[in-house]
């Protein structure tokens, strides 16, 4: 910044402040840069997860207005609110705004991003517990572009969904393609690892494979991708019946809203320690996270699994 303060330092700048949850010093450098005339649309996108962390809808369309004064970046503004429509578990609009922001990035010849869109939406339907939804959109998004990128979470994706065969084919190939990569082999390969062993009910081999990757949970690959080997640990000590190791893990995530806040797994957190609340028949506690779970989720898609479940769960609190 004091070499060069122009818009892309000030874009990293700001986002390494929402990646830290410091969000009034994110706001002030956003207004710092406008009082210089400086902008630029990632200015923006981190000015729409400020506004999201603080739950203030105007402010989060006033940054997206300001994006669309940037030609080109269509896709990705319609790929955040993708993200934001799951967040609030509304996988039907999530799955159409994916839809969208494909066609707006195939339109710009982003052939990767395309596919990133959609290997994040197969995941985020993982979490949501539609996986024969979710595998259909895998193939797709691979079908589109095999990038590092899409690679990555649709290792996660394809783990989550418990095809051990398919899994075990596509990460070796997945590996040999990048042998020296730190986010593909130090990060999405044993998170991809972990939630297959979860699927074949193995948690402590879960716990096990995410053990060294502890070093990258709050690392910030890139959006809507952080913080996922914490949520997958927190599910494997729930399966494992450790309900305090498990809470600590959701905890760890509610506790840095600007890597997670807009990512499915931020709301799904709640419900984590609900779960490993009733496991420690902490009853009180269980039915405040519940009621946290459901504020967020107050207008989701009533038929998601994971929600059915939940309020079955929550019935038995009463």
């Amino acid at each position: 910044m004091k070499l060069v303060a122009d818009g892309v330092n000030y874009a990293n700048l700001i986002h390494d402040f929402v990646n830290l949850s410091q969000f009034d010093e994110a706001k002030a450098s956003i207004q710092e840069a406008e009082s210089k005339h400086i902008e630029a649309p990632y200015i923006y996108f981190d000015a729409y997860y400020v506004a999201l962390a603080e739950k203030n809808a105007a402010a989060m369309q006033a940054a997206l207005s300001k994006v669309d004064k940037f030609p080109g970046y269509e896709d990705q503004s319609l790929q955040i609110q993708a993200g934001t429509a799951a967040y609030h578990g509304q996988m039907k609009a999530s799955a159409e705004l994916t839809r969208r922001s494909v066609d707006a990035a195939k339109k710009l010849d982003a052939k990767d991003r395309a596919a990133f869109a959609q290997a994040l939406l197969a995941m985020r339907l993982q979490f949501a517990g539609d996986s024969a939804t979710a595998a259909r959109v895998v193939h797709e998004a691979l079908a589109t572009s095999d990038d590092r990128n899409t690679r990555g979470v649709a290792v996660v994706a394809i783990g989550l969904g418990g095809q051990s065969s398919e899994f075990a084919r596509f990460a070796q190939e997945t590996s040999k393609k990048y042998p020296e990569d730190t986010g593909i082999q130090s990060y999405y390969l044993p998170v991809g690892r972990a939630a297959l062993a979860l699927t074949e009910k193995h948690p402590d081999s879960a716990i096990q494979i995410l053990a060294p990757v502890e070093q990258y949970d709050l690392g910030a690959f890139s959006a809507s991708i952080a913080m996922n080997s914490v949520y997958v640990r927190g599910l494997a000590y729930l399966q494992a019946k450790k309900p305090a190791e498990a809470q600590t893990q959701f905890q760890k995530i509610l506790d840095h809203p600007g890597l997670a806040d807009g990512h499915i797994i931020y709301s799904l957190s709640h419900l984590g320690i609900a779960r490993a609340a009733v496991l420690a028949n902490d009853t009180a506690k269980a039915r405040t996270a519940y009621q946290d779970f459901f504020a967020l989720w107050k207008d989701a898609d009533p038929d998601l699994p994971i929600l059915l479940q939940a309020k079955s769960e929550y019935a038995k609190l009463q």
